[in-house]
């Protein structure tokens, strides 16, 4: 969840010195606490916010395969001991096939 955030204030029109010149000092002490009030900036999800930002996280370090289940099945083909169940393939085949309907 990306969440961008920005706040700055309207820019103000420089301040002029003597002469007509703009102050410098003026703008950086407005820069500064401009720069002051950025980083006090703070975001404060809801409870509902906070537990789908941990959910995310949880889905995201978990594996899409199961690679325990992936090596015994890899090993029972591998040995000649796995055995297809023709029925129940047909059968998950045509309730996928209604499902679809």
């Amino acid at each position: 969840m990306n969440i961008k955030v920005t706040g700055h204030s309207p820019q103000q029109p420089p301040t002029t010195g003597t002469a007509g010149k703009p102050d410098v000092s003026a703008q950086a002490g407005r820069q500064s606490s401009d720069q002051t009030q950025t980083a006090k900036d703070t975001i404060k999800l809801s409870v509902s916010g906070s537990v789908l930002q941990r959910a995310h996280a949880a889905i995201d370090r978990t594996p899409v395969v199961d690679v325990q289940q992936v090596n015994t099945l890899h090993k029972s083909i591998a040995s000649g001991n796995y055995q297809v169940d023709a029925n129940r393939v047909a059968e998950k085949l045509i309730q996928f096939e209604r499902n679809l309907a």
